[in-house]
């Protein structure tokens, strides 16, 4: 019964063949059966052997079907893989962002009055991360861009962190003393940046402790210093809030900290690295100052919105 079973499985197998239009391979597919009966409860399938010959047919046009004595069974699907401009629009700007801001700030005329910003993830997760605030201690404003090399845990801290030890360096002694009454007696601290954050950007909420710490550290030691006074200029403060940052960051993986949660971060940041390029616009003018394998392009916006590129600008 089994031997008659077989055959005609057989017969029906060998009478299929996969076709298609071009001549690069052909396949036929033959399956022979083996001689012994399969046991019981096993897969039939399992008891043929293996394939004898093989002759492959294959489409350049993405077209096949298999024929079975003149009938033929399209396997062919329409799929359009192209996206229309629409779609292509709404992934170019999913990140994009646009703010205005007033001409007076308050305190005089305001550096920057608009600003546009747009972020095009190269892998997932995203690595790379992007600030811009305003300093409301002193003047002007800060834009960072800051590209993760081992993962995204460095990009995210330096684009949390990189502002405020550019801020807090630019401040007179007589502020840095407000903020640290504030803190000492428990008083509201008061704001030192404005940020304009995307709806898509997030914070290290479990390390915000551990990193406004750090920064009260910085500001007592700018305390201590004679020549601290009216407050560094966006240069120098560029250059000190860089190099204390990264102190700080080496020193964070290396000290013991209140929770394993807040030591792995601290880990994971110290380890990733990032890149970053950072620029204080101001009314007396624009410093740029980067670190690692990037650089800002200053340009201005010619007849018809096109932008002239000047020169790369590098900081200290």
């Amino acid at each position: 019964m089994s031997g008659r079973v077989y055959a005609s499985i057989l017969q029906r197998a060998s009478s299929y063949t996969l076709s298609s239009t071009s001549p690069l391979q052909h396949v036929h597919l033959v399956a022979l059966p083996s001689s012994q009966p399969p046991p019981a409860h096993r897969c039939p399938f399992s008891s043929w052997t293996t394939i004898r010959s093989v002759h492959l047919r294959s489409s350049g046009e993405g077209s096949a079907g298999w024929s079975q004595r003149g009938r033929r069974f399209s396997t062919n699907q329409d799929l359009d893989l192209q996206l229309n401009r629409l779609q292509v629009n709404n992934i170019l700007r999913s990140n994009e962002q646009i703010v205005n801001l007033p001409e007076f700030d308050g305190r005089g005329l305001s550096s920057v009055t608009k600003f546009e910003s747009n972020q095009l993830a190269a892998n997932t997760p995203n690595e790379d991360r992007r600030s811009a605030a305003t300093c409301l201690q002193s003047k002007g404003m800060l834009f960072g861009v800051f590209d993760g090399h081992g993962g995204w845990a460095c990009a995210q801290a330096v684009s949390e962190r990189l502002l405020y030890y550019i801020a807090v360096a630019m401040m007179p002694k007589r502020s840095l003393e407000e903020l640290e009454n504030s803190m000492e007696y428990g008083r509201p601290v008061p704001p030192i940046l404005q940020w304009y954050k995307h709806h898509a950007d997030f914070n290290y909420r479990d390390s915000a402790s551990l990193y406004i710490n750090h920064l009260r550290v910085f500001w007592q030691d700018l305390l201590e210093s004679e020549e601290h006074g009216d407050g560094m200029s966006p240069f120098d403060a560029l250059e000190c809030a860089f190099k204390r940052l990264d102190a700080d960051i080496s020193l964070e993986a290396q000290v013991p900290l209140s929770n394993d949660l807040m030591k792995s971060t601290a880990i994971q940041v110290a380890f990733a690295g990032c890149t970053a390029c950072v620029a204080h616009v101001g009314t007396e003018g624009i410093h740029v100052a980067n670190a690692g394998d990037c650089r800002a392009v200053l340009g201005c916006a010619g007849g018809g919105r096109v932008m002239e590129c000047f020169a790369p600008v590098t900081g200290p």
